[in-house]
């Protein structure tokens, strides 16, 4: 009773597309061989392929890497592992080839002090495929960065920077409300209340009594 049910479970669903061409009848095919095949077939197209094979930091801050293509369109996204989290910077499409494809991606912008973690994580027709290794740039310490947080006068509306970097202001709910790259950023129209401030790679904590129009 348990085998019958079963057996027609499995007819019902059928089986994901398999190269392997059966002459017998499909009743005369073995349990065990119909279950194998279906968990396998499954697997075989949901798994993520490793699609990249090399992947390094060049002179002049260039992230590189070649992937073997095949007619699928692909997408790859830069990603670094910042503020605890894996940030994703730049995109980049595929050239539609069915060989091995190079491509390269500046990563200066997102240099910040210290260890850099970076990874490629490629799409294969939408779906995500396994990410490149993990690349280690180190940088020098760039010391401290945050120029001002509370204003006492004329630069009540704006955090500076001593250099550009990329930042995040969060309010308290975990919203992002300014996230960009430059030495500065205005506050206007954000309300008196505590934020969270992502920059290099530190975060800290700000703090505005007031609303400024």
């Amino acid at each position: 009773m348990y085998v019958r049910t079963i057996k027609r479970l499995i007819i019902t669903i059928k089986l994901p597309i398999c190269p392997i061409n059966f002459k017998m009848p499909m009743k005369k095919i073995p349990l065990t061989v119909l279950l194998s095949l279906f968990v396998l077939g499954a697997f075989a197209q949901t798994s993520p392929v490793q699609i990249i094979k090399k992947c390094a930091v060049q002179a002049g801050g260039l992230l590189c890497w070649s992937a073997t293509e095949d007619s699928s369109e692909m997408v790859y996204l830069l990603q670094q592992f910042r503020w605890n989290k894996w940030v994703n910077w730049d995109t980049l499409f595929s050239e539609m080839r069915t060989d091995t494809a190079s491509y390269s991606v500046s990563i200066s912008k997102y240099i910040h002090s210290g260890e850099n973690v970076f990874r490629v994580l490629p799409f294969a027709d939408g779906k995500p495929q396994k990410s490149s290794e993990k690349i280690i740039y180190k940088a020098d310490s760039f010391g401290e960065l945050l120029e001002q947080v509370m204003y006492p006068s004329k630069t009540d509306y704006v955090i500076e920077f001593k250099r550009e970097t990329q930042y995040e202001l969060y309010n308290k709910f975990g919203e992002i409300v300014r996230q960009g790259y430059g030495k500065s950023f205005s506050r206007k129209g954000l309300d008196g209340d505590v934020y969270y401030l992502n920059y290099d790679n530190k975060t800290t904590e700000v703090m505005w009594s007031y609303k400024v129009e």
